[in-house]
């Protein structure tokens, strides 16, 4: 293999989308801007699933013979990559291992103690760093002091802790697609991911990503376009716009919509938005777009929670933007986190049964990650927050929701899936509210009380699906409600509801069924 050889590499989850476009903006940076670029280094890029043995990633990486090898690091990966880069040290003891990326970024002292043969981390963008570190390593004359975010061992006692480097000119980013290194030809690429902006406008005290991406900046329009018209003539079946709010700024969000809606033939359109800066023309660009899912993280409608984590909400707009979205039949998914400081679980069940009255299309409860480098993470004592040291980090129980409580949301979340995400029970569910007079989370509470003695009565049974068993199972569960809720003579009313519905679901299970558990997962893991 060639000599100078830089190894660009990531463990992904399986979603479909395998195109890890972080990797593709180091390697661009590294072509544009490295010495050793023009001399014969050359920068391959690697991507793995994240069900590989680290013992096979680590035999494959090594057979490159490289002199530095680039991870890329979620939360979602960091230990099983810690576990690779120490088999591949023990084979190559002078190969340079750097780890870069959200879940190193604000950590990088605590990761040099504790994994002694990874020997840089760079901290914030990693594009302008990776390349000097690079080239650094390959001259011979290496001072990393000189380099802004790279933080090392300068010996066995002594760590230097870089902060993020300062945010980049955007205009001095190379396009990995432009520049023709993503293999959109593949026929294994599926999902194209596209970042028109970079850093956030909020800083929500749960959430890393403002202070790890830099000041909010964008990339130029006319850049965006000529990405957009690259990708849309390879045919994707969705391109994702990874922005953190697509619609922060709604006069250029729509720009790029029209300019998506004119060159796109097939694809899909998923993105990330606050739905309250939502309108009428807005929502009609979304429509002729095509888009395919949006995501909409709400996380809470309680003020006082709100009001700790910093996050604007404007409830009567929302409301209005929901019933936009309704009215275009456009695919969205509402976002809650569980455990949040100050919001106690009755009170998660009143946002719950508030945004279920304006018949979201889809609504997700996710659970609370305590991330490194958050000011959730660093205050946590003062919420009452406990939560996992390691990753993913998830939150046990805080300060007004104990761990029975937290047990009930997981109970709540499952039940929220089955009955209304998927959509078999939900024509049911609105029916039920009203002719029996309960709200929606009892309706979900009901649900699982009746599904755990489901479960204990089949115990033992051989059956090809449990899923496929409690769908055919949901007249004996109507048949519970109406008796729990003191209504039994309402169940001959609401039979012939579930029984349409049954007819609706599968077709929803034929068309998009499947593509709604990939981005569950995609979405847990960010």
């Amino acid at each position: 293999m060639r000599k100078n050889t830089i190894i660009l590499s990531t463990l992904c989850l399986e979603t479909g989308t395998d195109i890890q476009l972080a990797l593709y903006y180091l390697a661009a940076y590294y072509r544009a801007y490295g010495f050793f670029s023009k001399q014969g280094a050359r920068v391959r890029i690697r991507v793995f699933s994240e069900n590989e043995s680290p013992e096979i990633v680590a035999r494959a990486i090594a057979s490159y013979n490289p002199v530095i090898i680039g991870f890329s690091c979620y939360v979602w990966n960091i230990q099983k990559i810690i576990v690779i880069s120490r088999l591949i040290k023990i084979r190559f003891p002078s190969v340079v291992i750097v780890l870069g990326g959200p879940e190193v970024s604000p950590r990088p002292a605590e990761i040099l103690r504790s994994a002694k043969h990874v020997d840089y981390i760079i901290s914030g963008e990693g594009e302008k760093a990776f390349t000097e570190l690079s080239d650094a390593v390959i001259s011979g004359a290496l001072n990393p002091l000189n380099i802004s975010g790279v933080s090392f061992r300068i010996n066995s006692r002594f760590i230097h802790s870089a902060k993020p480097a300062p945010s980049l000119d955007m205009k001095k980013i190379p396009s990995p697609y432009l520049e023709g290194l993503v293999p959109l030809s593949s026929r294994n690429i599926i999902d194209v991911p596209l970042e028109t902006t970079r850093g956030c406008v909020y800083s929500c005290r749960y959430c890393y990503y403002h202070k790890n991406a830099g000041s909010p900046r964008a990339f130029p329009l006319r850049r965006v376009m000529r990405e957009l018209s690259l990708i849309l003539r390879s045919r994707p079946r969705e391109v994702y716009i990874m922005d953190a709010t697509f619609n922060a700024d709604p006069a250029r969000a729509k720009k790029i919509l029209c300019f998506f809606i004119r060159h796109n033939e097939i694809s899909g359109l998923h993105v990330e938005l606050r739905a309250e800066l939502l309108d009428e023309e807005m929502v009609d660009l979304l429509a002729r777009a095509r888009v395919t899912m949006i995501e909409i993280g709400v996380q809470s409608v309680n003020r006082v929670t709100l009001r700790l984590l910093r996050r604007p909400f404007n409830k009567n707009l929302f409301a209005r933007s929901l019933a936009l979205l309704n009215t275009r039949r456009i695919p969205y998914e509402v976002q809650f986190i569980d455990c949040l400081p100050g919001q106690r679980y009755e009170e998660l069940k009143k946002g719950l049964n508030w945004v279920f009255s304006l018949k979201p299309f889809r609504v997700e409860i996710f659970k609370l990650h305590v991330l490194p480098g958050t000011y959730l993470r660093k205050h946590s004592g003062e919420y009452g927050i406990i939560y996992d040291h390691n990753p993913p980090y998830l939150a046990r129980r805080s300060g007004v929701m104990n761990a029975r409580e937290l047990k009930k949301t997981e109970r709540l979340r499952f039940a929220v899936q089955r009955l209304y995400d998927a959509p078999l029970f939900r024509t049911t569910l609105f029916t039920a509210k009203e002719v029996l007079k309960i709200e929606y989370c009892e309706i979900f509470e009901l649900w699982s009380e009746w599904e755990l003695r489901f479960k204990k009565r089949r115990a033992g049974r051989i059956q090809e699906s449990y899923f496929d068993a409690l769908n055919e199972s949901l007249p004996d569960f109507l048949c519970f409600l109406c008796k729990k809720s003191g209504r039994d003579e309402e169940y001959n009313t609401l039979l012939p509801v579930l029984k349409r519905s049954f007819r609706e679901y599968e077709q929803w299970e034929k068309t998009i069924g499947s593509q709604v558990v990939l981005r569950r997962k995609a979405s847990e893991g960010r």
